[in-house]
């Protein structure tokens, strides 16, 4: 009996001495530290982290940081201090959240940063990269066809359009070179404009209306020359003037329908393509103001369907031109082509379900191309001729 009582008071004096410690945990945790300098409330003990400028940051005004970064393409964790501009490193983070939670993090913040270097790669004027895996090198400005180096890819595509190069078929990229004139930048960032355009009034640039400005193009300029030498391919004609239409309402429809394609296809398959398209007198300016009109099909004859022809041969297109003596150059978002017939009213479907993007008079050689929607062609040069 003696020996139970014994054992009974150790036992009650062990758990009065383990009760007594986790009190005394409790009310170290529960300890009011410093004051947070962005919600101006006490952060508990152990319970905040301090920024570069040397500010404390409590625990739940971290959250708020931590989800903007995550959510945005935020690369740093800033102060939540309105006036502070010091960040919370990664290494401070650890001591508070669970290392898998910081490693979430990192990763959210390497992947903006990878994406950031290739955006900055691709608007370098020489600087060249796969479509496929986005390995990026020098190219000189004479050389069309690039050749990723990255060993198991070694695509083999057009410098500008970024599709397949096949030598039988080089001519095809003849126009690509007139993309060079507005850059990558404009693609990549909706806000920005062609380099080439003029953002301010100049002696060559004519304002018509509220929506577009046409600007001569010099015929011995860089631009100029490469126009005309596109135009001469296919057209016996000569080439009297050249006019960039500058239209940034019609351009960024145009180029987010681009970035829809670009993400839903991939580059390889977007063919970009430089067309010709001959109109009267009296549609030129509304073209240039609101776009191709889908709804005006019917009066050359509706062999591909109702819809936007343009034609790869100039000399094609001036038969529609005879009284203005103008044809557009357009950008055409050609995409994946199918051969067209007479009821198209939109492109047929592929096999996976999905809607072609434009249908063409001969899927080897197309001379002539016909897309169904104006977010998809953007009228960029008005050529004039005798």
């Amino acid at each position: 009996v003696l020996f139970t009582i014994c054992f009974m008071l150790v036992f009650l004096f062990h758990l009065y001495f383990l009760l007594l410690l986790f009190h005394v945990h409790e009310d170290l945790v529960n300890q009011e530290g410093p004051t947070c300098w962005a919600c101006l409330k006490p952060c508990l003990l152990g319970k905040f982290v301090e920024c570069s400028k040397y500010h404390m940051i409590c625990k739940k005004c971290l959250k708020v940081e931590i989800c903007n970064v995550m959510t945005s393409d935020k690369m740093i964790i800033q102060c939540a201090v309105a006036i502070c501009t010091g960040e919370i490193s990664l290494g401070a983070l650890s001591s508070l959240e669970s290392s898998l939670y910081v490693d979430m993090i990192k990763r959210n913040i390497s992947e903006k940063q990878t994406k950031a270097s290739l955006k900055t790669i691709q608007q370098l004027d020489h600087i060249v990269s796969c479509p496929r895996c986005h390995y990026s090198a020098e190219l000189d400005e004479d050389l069309k066809t690039f050749t990723c180096a990255n060993t198991g890819c070694q695509v083999v595509c057009c410098r500008y359009c970024k599709a397949p190069w096949l030598q039988e078929q080089s001519e095809d990229h003849a126009g690509c070179c007139l993309s060079y004139f507005s850059g990558s930048q404009c693609f990549n960032d909706i806000s920005k404009l062609p380099v080439s355009w003029t953002t301010h009034e100049e002696p060559n640039s004519i304002v018509l209306g509220q929506g577009y400005k046409f600007v001569k193009i010099r015929m011995d300029s860089k631009e100029g020359i490469s126009v005309c030498s596109y135009f001469s391919r296919t057209s016996s004609s000569l080439v009297v003037g050249v006019k960039r239409i500058q239209n940034a309402a019609r351009w960024e429809t145009y180029v987010l329908k681009r970035k829809h394609m670009v993400e839903e296809i991939g580059e390889e398959d977007l063919k970009e393509k430089f067309l010709f398209h001959g109109t009267a007198t009296a549609n030129i300016d509304k073209i240039c103001r609101e776009g191709f009109d889908v709804r005006k099909y019917g009066r050359h004859g509706t062999s591909l369907g109702h819809g936007i022809y343009f034609s790869t041969v100039a000399s094609y297109s001036e038969r529609f031109s005879e009284q203005s003596h103008s044809m557009f150059i357009a950008r055409v978002l050609c995409g994946r082509s199918t051969q067209g017939c007479m009821t198209n009213t939109h492109p047929p479907y592929e096999n996976n379900g999905r809607m072609y993007d434009s249908c063409v008079d001969n899927q080897t050689k197309p001379m002539m191309y016909v897309v169904y929607s104006n977010e998809q062609c953007y009228p960029a040069y008005m050529i004039q001729f005798v």
